[in-house]
């Protein structure tokens, strides 16, 4: 896949028989492919000139999230017309956006496994886990229709390493958490109580990746 610029992240959607790869770059752009067919089906532009770090779609397949260098979190709409009119059609429609991170960069962004919450990783030193909200509002006066507005709400701020916090891994019943940090350290975290659990200290360099398999026969 040819993108045009250097790429920080891809995704791919869940459901395979979709063939959908979602990727994001340091031009700022978050492309959705077709990626049997090697094509662009659309793209979103969240902040120009401001490169997205991260990107990864929800367990449903009907989110996307991406996190820029700015500590600015960005949730679509992923739209997905598989009519015999439309063919294959695909949108990006903006649902969230937030700011995670106070102008730093977003190393990571991630979506729970039962996809009720959402971590970002960050420069700052910190992982931080959300919670996407909807509130219905009173219709405006003369109109009828009421206006559902949407959100993110903080549920832990997770501080604990001591340098650029790179990558987290949920575990698969979504009650904990691994981060991952420039400080050689992993920690593993009770998701419910925003509280650590264990510490593994041992790399002599920066661990910038994590993966965790807490699978049971």
């Amino acid at each position: 896949l040819e993108n045009g610029a250097a790429v920080n992240d891809i995704a791919i959607h869940p459901d395979s028989r979709q063939e959908l790869l979602v990727s994001c770059d340091q031009d700022g752009l978050i492309r959705v492919w077709n990626w049997r067919h090697k094509k662009v089906l659309c793209q979103a532009v969240p902040q120009p000139d401001v490169a997205v770090r991260s990107v990864a779609v929800s367990p449903n397949g009907q989110l996307v999230v991406a996190g820029n260098n700015l500590g600015q979190v960005f949730v679509y709409r992923l739209l997905i017309d598989t009519s015999p009119q439309a063919g294959q059609s695909v949108e990006l429609e903006l649902y969230i956006n937030f700011e995670a991170h106070g102008g730093y960069r977003i190393t990571r962004s991630l979506f729970s496994s039962n996809g009720l919450l959402l971590v970002t990783c960050s420069s700052d030193r910190s992982a931080k886990l959300w919670r996407l909200t909807e509130r219905v509002m009173p219709a405006a006066p003369g109109s009828r229709e009421e206006v559902v507005q949407a959100g993110a709400e903080l549920v832990h701020s997770l501080n604990y390493h001591q340098r650029w916090v790179w990558d987290a891994a949920f575990s698969s019943d979504s009650g904990y958490l691994v981060t991952v940090s420039t400080d050689t350290r992993a920690a593993l975290w009770d998701v419910s109580k925003g509280e650590i659990i264990r510490e593994f200290k041992g790399h002599q360099k920066g661990v910038v990746c994590v993966a965790l398999n807490d699978a049971t026969n």
